[in-house]
């Protein structure tokens, strides 16, 4: 692998200023009978603002350091650090984003001629870590930081390995990465990037490197969401138009603009590679919730699709790629009539949300229940969930369906496929588990 297969990290550095101020003491004394008095003077009194000062591998100012990762073979996994230190006099909250992935072909040698994935017709393009035309992805990234200084990561932020290739390495980029790591005075942290080579990887990455900038940001203040996916990410390529004139939180939304096509946006499970939860269930679910804003409110608008992976056990839901497809409408949702038109409206699967949602199985087998008969995700929650409550006649035409033991495959914010008379914003998506962890999303320009 050629010394393109680098990762080149750069930080910021943020200084206070300082201002002095000096107090004299006042003596104050009138006519002659005055009574016993002292004074004493406190001078050169002076308040400085505190700092701070980031470095990388010892560098400051506008120096760089690399991590390089080399002679990567298949089946393989090797890893890069980077010491992270708070020279500062205050302590700061530690976060950084990922710039584009370059693929560098770096030559088609002859074992790659002709390989699965291998195009072979750029010489600037190659096929470490990108996805290949079968729909497998050959790089896997996993980042975080190592607290007890064992080389290994203990604190997760990013992991693409295990993921749908269409969103592996290339959907972690152009996101900012709030894990708010505390970094004392005077402390410091090693941030490790950890890549792993799968033994199917094949003759088409030969040689090819991958490069990527990670920039570190040391704030004193917490950034307030889990991430902030800019519209500089593959994510917003979804038909998307991220801008800057409304939001909800931080300094933009996504506008579902006027082309006639779908927009989509894929927030956890295996379609996800810029989270760090764990697998989880329906029934792990506390709540999921986004806010809209929107013109009027019609069934094409923005709503809420849970996938759950395939079981391949034969049943009337197992649908190719997914098992089940529980969708929500915003226009199903109770007290959906009270939307208010031109405002941000939030919708969530909890009755604390302001518009709550209810669910049906989106396929053939289950018929749509009217909005009023729809459960919500707490009625397909621990236990078997019947769709023949959901209907008036007296027959039993439907076996009871096991929603809440499935493993969740993905989440997703969808529009209609082919709806133009769209006017919405999505902004200020939240997915609370069970075990109490909490990952939201900041949607910006």
């Amino acid at each position: 692998m050629s010394d393109d297969d680098t990762y080149d990290l750069s930080r910021r550095k943020i200084l206070g200023g300082i201002m002095t101020v000096g107090a004299a003491g006042a003596t104050a004394g009138a006519g002659t009978m005055a009574l016993f008095s002292d004074t004493e003077q406190s001078t050169g009194n002076t308040i400085q603002a505190g700092t701070l000062d980031l470095t990388a591998d010892g560098n400051n100012g506008e120096a760089t350091t690399t991590v390089s990762i080399e002679s990567m073979a298949p089946g393989e996994t090797k890893s890069g650090t980077t010491t992270l230190n708070n020279r500062g006099s205050l302590g700061g909250f530690l976060n950084f984003d990922i710039g584009p992935v370059t693929n560098n072909e770096n030559t088609v040698w002859e074992p790659e001629q002709g390989a699965p994935g291998e195009d072979g017709t750029d010489s600037t393009t190659g096929e470490l870590a990108r996805t290949h035309t079968d729909g497998s992805n050959a790089l896997d990234v996993t980042a975080g930081f190592d607290t007890t200084g064992d080389g290994n990561i203990d604190k997760v932020v990013l992991d693409s390995a295990g993921k749908d290739p269409r969103n592996n390495i290339q959907g972690t980029t152009g996101i900012e990465y709030n894990p708010n790591r505390s970094l004392n005075s005077d402390s410091s942290v090693d941030f490790v990037v950890e890549c792993s080579l799968p033994r199917e990887a094949g003759n088409a990455v030969q040689s090819d490197g991958a490069t990527f900038d990670l920039t570190f940001e040391l704030l004193q203040q917490a950034a307030g969401s889990s991430v902030a996916i800019t519209g500089n990410s593959p994510l917003s390529n979804y038909n998307w138009n991220p801008i800057s004139s409304e939001a909800h939180i931080g300094d933009g939304s996504w506008y579902t603009g006027t082309a006639t096509a779908k927009r989509n946006i894929y927030f956890a499970g295996e379609f996800s590679s810029f989270h760090d939860l764990p697998d989880f269930t329906v029934d792990d679910i506390q709540d999921i919730s986004y806010w809209v804003k929107s013109s009027a409110l019609n069934s094409a608008n923005i709503y809420l699709t849970i996938y759950t992976k395939p079981e391949n056990d034969g049943g009337d839901a197992d649908a190719g790629w997914y098992d089940s497809r529980l969708q929500a409408l915003p226009t199903d949702a109770t007290d959906s009539s009270s939307f208010q038109d031109g405002q941000w409206n939030e919708f969530g699967t909890s009755s604390s949300a302001q518009h709550q949602l209810t669910f049906y199985d989106h396929v053939s087998a289950f018929p749509k229940p009217s909005p009023g008969n729809q459960p919500t995700l707490s009625g397909l929650q621990n236990d078997d969930f019947d769709w023949d409550s959901t209907d008036s006649d007296d027959t039993d035409d439907y076996a009871p369906q096991s929603y809440h033991d499935e493993e969740v495959l993905a989440l997703s914010l969808q529009t209609g496929s082919t709806n133009s008379d769209i006017d919405a914003y999505l902004d200020d998506i939240t997915l609370e588990l069970t075990n109490a962890e909490t990952f939201s999303i900041d949607l910006e320009p």
